[in-house]
């Protein structure tokens, strides 16, 4: 979306893709973050699935942490 790609094309790309109930709730959050910010906060949830795999952590508390760090981000 940062290069000027619409809601539902980058939507389309996603993997796993958006469920088809949640997509009306997925646009409306992506439309609150339109300020630039939605392309980081598509990060940690990435590295946190990663990190669970690699590390061994318990994935409750890499996402807690991911959830603590988007919330601090939009401060």
């Amino acid at each position: 979306m940062a290069e000027g790609m619409r809601v539902e094309e980058a939507m389309k790309k996603l993997s796993p893709p958006i469920f088809f109930k949640q997509e009306a709730a997925f646009k409306n959050q992506i439309s609150r973050l339109a300020d630039g910010s939605s392309g980081a906060c598509a990060v940690p949830p990435v590295g946190t699935g990663r990190s669970a795999k690699k590390t061994g952590i318990p994935a409750e508390t890499l996402t807690a942490q991911a959830i603590l760090g988007l919330s601090a981000a939009r401060r």
